[in-house]
């Protein structure tokens, strides 16, 4: 990183947290700048003790690098991307591979880096000029300096590689459990590794944790049958209907606990939602016919 790096007019845009975030993205980047927006692999990356770093606060801060144009965040095919604008002024690649994964979009944000193995030359030859700003205005040149030693950075790893993560491999197996002791048919081996997906996203985009999945699966395959015969153990089959019904579980088994323990403690959001409601019908009352204003 250059001495001149906090004083530069993007930078300083940007809070403290937001300025050490954006230099680990260059790490954890590819070759041409890109890495998927990962919160909780990020977090685990460059924050891995910090325990008020949470996914909720990590996107605060990209977002203000985002707004600060020294990121791009975009969207592919329903993955999140991050591209590091002016990638190539702060990293010096001695054997560029190139991206796997997908460019920006034009209008995305920023126009995406250069590749880094063009035909007709080499990468140094494809590196924008940076004009060098006025010493008054407290502007710093970006431009990469000739000899600057190499950087050695991790490549994001592909989804199919987290898929196979052992944590996501067994969350998908004591499903197929859950469903075999229950007396059906065990989910074929091909069925099983076909939940991962869904288990990713639980997880990356969802904010699900392992511990809470593995939960909902155990309270619905193992939950007594309900009024009429129905039973969750007949709908949580996959990973996917698991995902699609995780928050109705949640509800039932967080009534069914304040019932059992005579309490009546609220999962903030469906606290909020309940005080919305009460302040529509209390506007609505005030507005009806014969209403005497307070």
């Amino acid at each position: 990183m250059k001495p001149g790096y906090p004083k530069h007019k993007k930078t300083r845009r940007v809070s403290r947290e937001a300025r050490l975030l954006n230099i680990h993205l260059w790490n954890l980047a590819d070759d041409e700048g890109r890495l998927q927006e990962l919160p909780q692999w990020i977090i685990g990356e460059v924050f891995p003790t910090d325990e008020d770093v949470t996914p909720v606060v990590l996107r605060e801060w990209l977002q203000e690098l985002s707004d600060a144009g020294l990121i791009v965040r975009y969207e592919v095919e329903d993955e999140r991307y991050i591209q590091c604008h002016d990638f190539l002024d702060h990293q010096v690649i001695s054997h560029p591979t190139k991206s796997i994964i997908p460019a920006p979009q034009a209008g995305a944000g920023l126009p995406p880096e250069p590749s880094v193995d063009p035909p007709g030359g080499p990468v140094e030859s494809l590196r924008p000029e940076v004009e060098v700003e006025r010493e008054e205005e407290m502007e710093v040149e970006w431009e990469s300096e000739a000899g600057a030693p190499d950087s050695t950075r991790s490549t994001s790893s592909s989804a199919s590689e987290r898929e196979s993560a052992p944590e996501i491999v067994a969350v998908c197996e004591v499903l197929a459990d859950l469903i075999e002791s229950n007396g059906s048919k065990r989910p074929s081996v091909a069925q099983v590794k076909g939940w991962r997906k869904d288990a990713r996203l639980m997880i990356e985009q969802d904010g699900r944790t392992v511990e809470q999945i593995e939960a909902a699966m155990q309270w619905a395959h193992n939950h007594p049958a309900g009024a009429g015969g129905f039973s969750w153990r007949s709908v949580i089959l996959s990973m996917g209907k698991l995902r699609e019904k995780f928050d109705q579980l949640r509800l039932q088994a967080q009534a069914e606990k304040s019932s059992a323990t005579g309490t009546t403690t609220e999962h903030p959001a469906d606290r909020r939602i309940r005080e919305l409601r009460e302040e529509a019908d209390r506007l609505d009352d005030d507005d009806a016919p014969g209403s005497v204003a307070a």
